[in-house]
């Protein structure tokens, strides 16, 4: 039996180890990949340290990952050993998750990386442009991009935490997708998201928030997406005065906003922290061969990156830089196969 390095979470809110675990053989629909890279996301030390989302342990935590394809099942068409590919796991399956040295995950839900992109910023996609991918075309109805190409114009979105990591991607997509885009972030942020095709940048601690907004949009936003996790009231507050609107949310909605319902459509996207919805696999599906291609024609830039050492046991210390909110503008990033 092959076995390869993970780093086990053994027991809820339990110490994080570095173990040798079997490394398992493909179903007709996988794939295994040799783990390159696995970018940390604020949801594995919610997992680690505040046990939610996962019951069953012992387990293994790491939704994004990019690497080399090892073994394909039978039924498997469009990839081959040696393709270089990103893919993102389900949380609270120890067989795809990404914080060790080898994979299991589905064919249809992996995408190629192009040869001038690394593994370390392909690893940052997968999870931030799912999230962004069923806020946007899912919940919001926003136009699928054609072939990578820009839809007609289609009025304005907000997109606050613009430069983390769902941020960054929402505002990517929106843009291929024809939106106006307002996005809320530090200042300092302000050129990387100007980039990434933000149309307006509004610092997120101004007390004129929302009347900049509003003037903005001549109190026409019917559009919004919370991606900091931390702007849902102000958001709400941005919207338009008369039209019916829809907020999607990246975690569940403060009390506040219950008032605030009247003449507004809000709605609270669970999923975006998680796995896929039955309904949402299709569209999971789609979206991987839509980034494959924006991936391949230049038209999505990934985060910017910066490699904690150590292999898996970096992980320990990026979540402890997560929680000391040492993150903006930049996602941190791993590799499986520098472990000891």
């Amino acid at each position: 039996m092959s076995i390869h390095k993970a780093l086990v979470l053994e027991t809820k809110q339990g110490q994080q180890v570095v173990k040798d675990v079997p490394t398992p053989i493909p179903k007709s629909v996988e794939v295994l990949i040799r783990v390159e890279s696995a970018a940390l996301n604020p949801v594995d030390h919610a997992i680690a340290h505040d046990g939610i989302f996962v019951e069953n342990f012992p387990t293994v935590l790491g939704i994004d990952g990019a690497g080399v394809i090892e073994a394909v099942g039978d039924s498997v068409e469009r990839y081959r050993p040696g393709d270089r590919v990103f893919f993102k796991s389900d949380i609270g399956d120890p067989s795809s998750s990404t914080f060790q040295q080898k994979v299991i995950v589905p064919a249809d839900l992996i995408g190629k990386i192009p040869d001038n992109w690394s593994f370390d910023e392909a690893a940052t996609l997968p999870l931030a442009t799912l999230t962004a991918a069923v806020g946007l075309f899912d919940v919001l109805k926003v136009p699928f991009p054609k072939d990578g190409t820009t839809s007609s114009e289609a009025g304005w979105i907000l997109v606050t935490g613009g430069s983390g990591s769902v941020g960054q991607l929402t505002i990517q997509l929106a843009k291929l997708s024809g939106l106006k885009v307002i996005t809320t972030s530090s200042p300092h942020n302000f050129p990387l998201l100007k980039s990434l095709g933000a149309d307006i940048t509004i610092d997120r601690s101004s007390p004129s928030y929302v009347d900049q907004i509003r003037s903005h949009t001549n109190d026409t936003l019917t559009h919004a997406f919370d991606a900091s996790g931390k702007e849902a009231i102000l958001a709400a507050r941005s919207l338009s005065s008369s039209a019916p609107s829809k907020l999607v949310l990246v975690l569940p909605p403060p009390n506040e906003l219950v008032d605030l319902r009247k003449e507004k459509i809000f709605e609270n996207v669970t999923i975006l922290a998680g796995g896929y919805d039955e309904h949402q696999r299709p569209l999971a599906a789609r979206v991987w061969r839509l980034l494959e291609g924006l991936v391949g024609q230049g038209k999505v830039k990934p985060n910017q990156v910066k490699v904690l050492e150590g292999g898996l046991a970096g992980v320990l210390e990026g979540q402890k830089l997560q929680r000391e909110g040492k993150v903006s503008g930049f996602k941190y990033v791993v590799r499986p196969q520098d472990t000891k």
